[in-house]
């Protein structure tokens, strides 16, 4: 009789399963998540720029940068973002022959792109990404045929882009940051290539 009523007891008794362990990306019940970032992420980064240009005239120049990327959270450690990079260069032209006066002009690089951001550690992050760009040039020396002579006027170029870009967040309150980043970014046009490159402050909300 105690044999069989140990026997209903062992068999009607709850069996407790081992707690499984919490996700590194969840974190512990109750507690801030730990992943790095969450939702939608948006920036704004902007500082000066280098560009240079092989095959199109007068689109070697320093001027200034500016960047907009509105991204999505894919995993923890990753985006996909959509991005808008604005280069402007500048380049004089002597107006007026020997002595005349010299004129300041702006050339405009921009790219629209679609691409990942991957995040080495919750500070360091890489980017990548591809899409379309396009080129203003103002007043800048045009093709001739052989043997005429070169005039100016306004250039327009466009074609495929690609750019990389890496960061470091020096600074974190809450969900805004402030980093420190460099991008490089190419487009190949029927003139020749077209890069540009820069040194960035970036300022994100997510």
């Amino acid at each position: 009789m105690k044999r069989a009523l140990a026997l209903v007891v062992l068999t009607t008794s709850p069996v407790w399963a081992e707690d499984p362990k919490p996700d590194p990306a969840v974190g512990e019940p109750n507690l801030e998540s730990q992943a790095y970032r969450k939702d939608y992420v948006f920036t704004l980064a902007i500082g000066a720029a280098l560009t240079l240009g092989f095959g199109v005239n007068d689109s070697t120049g320093t001027g200034g940068a500016g960047t907009l990327r509105l991204a999505h959270v894919a995993t923890p450690r990753s985006l996909i973002l959509l991005e808008i990079v604005g280069n402007a260069l500048f380049h004089s032209v002597n107006e007026g022959g020997m002595g005349g006066k010299s004129t300041l002009y702006t050339n405009q690089l921009t790219y629209f792109m679609l691409g990942a951001q991957a995040y080495a550690n919750p500070a360091l992050w890489f980017r990548i990404s591809g899409g379309f760009g396009r080129y203003l040039g103002d007043n800048v020396l045009l093709e001739s045929e052989p043997g005429q002579p070169m005039e100016r006027g306004d250039l327009r170029l466009a074609g495929p882009a690609l750019g990389v870009g890496a960061g470091v967040d020096v600074f974190r309150f809450k969900r805004f940051r402030i980093s420190a980043e460099l991008q490089g970014n190419g487009m190949v046009t029927r003139e020749g290539l077209l890069t540009s490159g820069g040194f960035l402050i970036g300022f994100t909300f997510d």
